[in-house]
């Protein structure tokens, strides 16, 4: 199902903005599937925290055309049970991961596995002083070196941050006190200058969760700590080109419903956006990405228009616009995994229920987008013409020749039909007398 939200892509030479997306189911999922990792094979690989044939989770393989592997059940021996962590491509190119429970000590455990399912337990943690319970995913340095987090245990009993080696050489960071944090859960983000980044859940001086910077030799340095109006209980982080990194938060901001935030390396702090309606997407607990535009592309959980979550696009400057309503149904419910960039217009990610299976799916949405803009050979028209919309659907086209005025005094300049793959052309009369015009189409 599509509900028009506006949503702005980048301009491309006079002026073509489209708003909409479309969304293909690739596979119904029978147990909720944790975010994905593109590999160089082609394939999508990720986890699941239960099936198998023990129950206990599975590594799986994803195509893109949907056919859907299981290439490891965990058995809860060395190798752990229950991972709930997206897996990582090594410097090595093996896939590398983490289990929540079991191990040799129930605290969970590290493992590598090659992209055919051969897997070798790297190390069982240890509560009292590796940490325990890992739900981030890990992170390579630039050395080739392995970072990831636990989430509670340690020597404070508020989690860790530690290194791993590709073969097996562990070692503790950090133990967090609270005060600079309690339960890291997202994946760490290696920054260009060469510390690492990352979030706590809960903890800080208001207990609401904290932004932290690590050194690969574990220097410590506190940048942020939320106090519920500004977020609460943030997730990963993910580095722009101005070298700032863009998060959210999975609850708090001005009405509670979670907020996207921007931070400097130095601890510079911006409220981007509340999540103040819920028709729009409401707590966001995955990390965002940015696409090809510029633009930041997430997932909220609940909420949008149907009550089953949403994909959103967000601007670095706060702009914010849903894109995709999940009706709970064939397209799946309640995303929860940062989504994947595949590329052009095209995200890939997995929602935890709906589907045939009832346990989720795994979905390619397409942005819609202009992709040529031609003046025609008499120099009075202009062709605009783009791809994403859902096939034989109508749009309409509005138009303006100022880019800051509200959207509702655009006018209209027409309305179309998509063709059978989702395309759409349209042309317009070229004024002299213009400095400027801009298009916006949208797909109802």
């Amino acid at each position: 199902m599509r509900v028009a939200r506006w949503a702005l892509l980048p301009m491309i030479l006079a002026g073509g903005f489209a708003q909409g997306a479309t969304l293909q189911t690739l596979y119904p999922a029978a147990t909720p599937l944790s975010g994905l990792v593109a590999a160089p094979d082609g394939n999508f690989y990720g986890t699941s925290l239960y099936g198998g044939s023990n129950d206990l989770g599975v590594v799986f393989r994803l195509s893109l055309s949907g056919v859907y592997q299981v290439i490891y059940s965990f058995t809860g021996g060395a190798e752990g049970a229950n991972p709930a962590a997206p897996l990582t491509i090594g410097p090595d190119g093996q896939l590398y991961g983490t289990s929540q429970y079991g191990g040799t000590n129930n605290a969970g455990s590290i493992f590598k596995l090659t992209t055919n399912g051969n897997l070798t337990a790297l190390h069982p943690l240890v509560w009292s002083t590796d940490g325990a319970g890992p739900i981030g995913g890990l992170a390579t340095g630039t050395n080739g070196v392995l970072y990831g987090t636990a989430s509670w245990a340690g020597s404070n009993g508020f989690g860790t941050v530690f290194q791993i080696t590709t073969n097996g050489n562990f070692s503790c960071l950090h133990s967090f006190s609270g005060t600079d944090g309690n339960g890291p859960a997202a994946t760490l983000a290696p920054g260009a200058d060469g510390w690492l980044y990352g979030t706590t859940q809960l903890g800080g001086t208001n207990n609401c969760g904290t932004i932290f910077k690590i050194t690969t030799a574990g220097t410590f340095s506190s940048l942020f700590s939320f106090n519920a109006t500004n977020g609460y209980m943030p997730g990963a982080l993910v580095q722009g080109a101005d070298n700032a990194f863009y998060g959210t938060t999975a609850y708090g901001g001005s009405s509670g419903f979670g907020s996207i935030f921007k931070v400097t390396p130095v601890g510079t702090f911006t409220s981007l956006h509340s999540m103040v309606l819920e028709n729009l997407g409401s707590n966001p607990l995955a990390g965002l990405v940015f696409g090809a535009d510029g633009n930041l592309y997430g997932s909220a959980d609940y909420g949008g228009g149907n009550g089953f979550g949403s994909v959103f696009q967000a601007t670095a400057s706060g702009g914010f616009s849903s894109l995709w309503d999940f009706s709970g149904n064939s397209d799946g419910g309640n995303p929860f995994a940062t989504l994947v960039f595949g590329g052009n217009y095209h995200f890939y990610g997995t929602t935890s229920l709906g589907g045939t299976g009832g346990g989720g799916t795994f979905y390619e949405l397409t942005t819609l987008h202009f992709d040529r803009i031609q003046i025609l050979a008499s120099g009075q028209s202009v062709n605009y013409a783009g791809a994403g919309g859902t096939s034989n659907a109508q749009y309409t086209v509005l138009t303006a020749t100022n880019l800051t005025i509200p959207r509702t005094n655009w006018i209209s300049a027409g309305a179309g039909q998509f063709d059978a793959a989702g395309r759409f052309s349209f042309t317009n009369a070229v004024s002299r007398q213009e400095a400027s015009r801009y298009f916006l189409l949208s797909q109802p």
